[in-house]
């Protein structure tokens, strides 16, 4: 590993859902911000945007806990950044979360990308790997999509007047829990089975920016699940130009409510496959 920032932070109370844990899109908000740190701009009107992102989460976090984001850039030029994180609890070794993210320099005042500063590319270390395994997207299973709408508010954009990082993450675990219910297995069904679904991993790819207004458009289908696993791949769209905003794998992995391995109801599974408009008997 080259050069190492760390940037240390203590959970708040605001960062965890109504589960206990850090809520997993609070990680990319911390993971940008120690970007922003380790790589600094230059000119005060620069911004690093994510254009890839892998993350995987290893073990829950709960409100209290210190812990400590290490930063390296694995690779860089002109036009992008790479770089590797991991996130230990305060005296351990092991990561409770690892990632991998490309980065673009947007210069916010003219509202365009702009050329990586010299600074930051001579920070890459190249014969670093990165964190985590590259991702194979599975075999897809014809699975049937839900769809989910939402207008942009204002609060949900970052100083580049786009719609910020995280709030994408925000987006999809809404739309999967949205489609969750429709299918008749809201949290409380869930508990009753005793069963939830751990955030494991993120592969995500953005491609435009959305802002203050736009309506978006999410397209989730539930396209892989295995025992232990299932895998939704989520589109996020922005309806009105057919536009292709930002496009995530998201795995997860299915426990009991004391977070033991334990499988998904078939049941569930069976319907989320089938869709938002599924045709029944009768």
């Amino acid at each position: 590993m080259g050069s190492v920032f760390e940037y240390p932070f203590r959970v708040r109370t605001d960062e965890c859902d109504s589960l206990g844990h850090v809520n997993n899109a609070v990680y990319i908000r911390h993971l940008q911000q120690a970007t922003i740190d380790a790589l600094g701009s230059g000119d005060e009107d620069t911004f690093w945007n994510a254009r890839r992102l892998a993350i995987q989460y290893h073990a829950p976090v709960r409100y209290g806990d210190e812990l400590r984001i290490a930063t390296w850039v694995i690779d860089a030029d002109e036009s992008l950044v790479v770089s590797g994180h991991e996130v230990t609890l305060r005296g351990k070794i092991a990561p409770v979360v690892s990632a991998r993210i490309e980065w673009v320099c947007r210069d916010y005042s003219v509202g365009r990308p702009r050329r990586v500063p010299e600074s930051c590319i001579a920070l890459a270390e190249a014969h670093v790997s990165a964190p985590l395994k590259p991702f194979v997207p599975p075999r897809d299973n014809g699975a049937h999509p839900f769809r989910w709408r939402h207008r942009v508010r204002r609060y949900e954009l970052d100083v580049t007047d786009r719609v910020a990082t995280a709030v994408y993450f925000n987006w999809l675990e809404e739309a999967t829990v949205w489609a969750a219910n429709v299918v008749g297995w809201p949290l409380e069904r869930m508990k009753d089975e005793d069963s939830i679904t751990f955030q494991y991993r993120h592969d995500a790819e953005f491609f435009e920016g959305a802002s203050h207004g736009d309506e978006i458009e999410i397209v989730s289908r539930l396209i892989s699940v295995k025992p232990i696993r299932g895998t939704w791949v989520h589109e996020v769209l922005r309806p009105v130009t057919e536009t292709l905003l930002m496009r995530d794998y998201s795995t997860g992995a299915f426990v009991d409510w004391k977070g033991k391995i334990k499988p998904a109801p078939a049941a569930m599974m069976e319907a989320l496959v089938q869709g938002e408009f599924a045709q029944t008997d009768g």
